[in-house]
Formats: structure tokens, sequence, C-alpha cells
């Protein structure tokens, strides 16, 4: 049969920085050119026809995130299929399979987006909920809404607790021209000794 269609995209983040000082307070100090590598992504859209499509992306960063360092070994980021029942173009019901970013729209996902060094909601632990997670979810979207829900092995990054399964519910609002109204919850109950109940809406 025919091969499906393919997109690749990605990125490379990385900073320089020169250092020429004045030196005129008799203290020395050394001229300095520095390239620091930080984050490479590639990312593969996969489209199969009939509403079956597949994502898989490729990423590789330093340890820090903060500053200079060689870049470490490449890891699978998000990785899974999708199809859509009514495979439209104005509207979709998606159910997706595999490991994807949750979607409660806490943080932008990759260094590109935030024009920083930050990883206040992948690293953060219980109360954060912008992790990978592996599971299913179910998404639909018009013009006007989009409202989905997912159920994932654990809701949350890093809560280093054994847990139930975890869910997410989230809705957004686009009818009206430049503006988007977008609420999400997620929440998830511990099984090992623990009772504790974590939940967080953004």
């Amino acid at each position: 049969g025919d091969l499906p269609d393919l997109k690749i995209s990605g990125w490379v983040d990385f900073n320089y920085v020169n250092q020429d000082p004045d030196n005129s307070t008799g203290t020395t100090f050394a001229d300095s050119d520095t390239l620091a590598l930080h984050e490479v992504e590639i990312n593969f859209a996969f489209d199969f026809g009939n509403g079956l499509t597949a994502k898989f992306d490729l990423q590789a960063d330093t340890a820090s995130q903060a500053g200079a360092g060689s870049i470490e070994d490449v890891e699978l980021e998000e990785a899974y299929f999708s199809y859509d029942f009514l495979d439209g173009e104005d509207t979709s019901l998606t159910l997706s399979a595999g490991r994807f970013f949750s979607q409660l729209g806490l943080e932008t996902r990759d260094l590109t987006g935030l024009y920083q060094f930050s990883n206040g909601y992948t690293v953060a632990g219980p109360g954060s909920a912008l992790g990978l997670q592996d599971g299913v979810r179910l998404n639909y979207s018009s013009d006007m809404f989009a409202v989905g829900l997912s159920v994932v092995d654990g809701a949350f990054t890093n809560d280093k607790l054994a847990s139930e399964l975890g869910y997410e519910l989230f809705a957004s609002f686009t009818g009206v021209e430049n503006l988007t109204v977008s609420a999400g919850y997620a929440s998830e109950e511990t099984e090992a000794g623990v009772d504790l109940d974590i939940w967080t809406v953004n």
C-alpha cells in the first residue's frame, strides 16, 4: 500500500555568551566566548489516512538545562497513536493512546516557548501536572469549544508514590475572536499504605 504522509519538524536551543571586560579597575578579567547547547528535539508526525495519525518526538538535553554541558542520550518524549472518528475539517472526536503530555496548560513544554530556563511544572512534585503520561485520552473539538478526558498511569509528575489511575478533565472556549478561556482538573489516589488524594485545578 501507500506509505503514510510524514512531516518532520524540530529545533535546537543554545546560547552564546561573549565577555569583553573593560579592566579599567585594575583587576584583570580575561576575554571569553562560550557556546552552550541545551536541547535538541526532532518531531515525526505520521498521517495514515482515514483519521489515523501518529506522533513520535525524540529529544536530547543537558543534565541541568541551566548552563553549558554535553548533550545527554537521546530519549523518546511523546509517542502515541490517534484516531479521529469524525475525520472532519471543523470538528473532531479523537481517541489517543500512548505517551503524551498533560493538557492542563500550566506551562509551555519546551525551552523554546519559555525563553528562559525553567522546570517549573515538570519536576515540582504533587501539585504539578504537566508531565509526560502513559494512558488514553478522548478529545472533542470544534470551532467553538473543546473538551477532553484522560485516564493515565498517574496524573502527577514525580509524586514518588504508588498510585491508582489518574484522571484529567479539561475544557476550552474559543467562540469569540481573539479570546480563549480554558479550565482543567486532574486527580489521583495513592495506594501504597498512604491514604492521600492529590488534585489540582487550573
